[in-house]
């Protein structure tokens, strides 16, 4: 995992997402202002806890995905969560997310939603 420095407020932020009624969260701020780094952990901890086995990140395309969720310049899910998430690809299908805590497995897809077809799958 990164070596990232986590202020009260974005404490508070990953505190509140993790509540079982919240459903929906959103981040504003100025740029560079901890949104992606907070909203990145926020899921993954969400994804862990979660009673379900297929989660979903839906983007414009696979490079918004990519650059802005996945990578996110070093602060994205893969760097974040190295040792616990991998890129993996079915063999007819997609890439996803494998995220492996201990004995609990879960699959992320990742979904364009510019791709009429793509989305109408899932």
């Amino acid at each position: 995992m990164s070596n990232i420095k986590f202020t009260d407020k974005m404490l508070d932020a990953v505190s509140v997402a993790l509540k079982p009624q919240v459903n929906l969260l959103t981040f504003e701020g100025t740029v560079r202002s901890s949104k992606t780094v907070t909203a990145v952990q926020a899921f993954f901890y969400r994804v862990i806890q979660s009673d379900g086995f297929l989660h979903l990140i839906a983007g414009r395309d696979f490079d918004t995905i990519k650059n802005n969720v996945l990578e996110a310049d070093g602060l994205g899910l893969l760097p974040q969560f190295e040792p616990y998430c991998k890129l993996d690809k079915d063999k007819i299908g997609s890439y996803y997310v494998k995220v492996t805590v201990g004995r609990i497995n879960k699959k992320i897809m990742l979904v364009n939603y510019s791709n009429i077809s793509q989305w109408k799958k899932v």
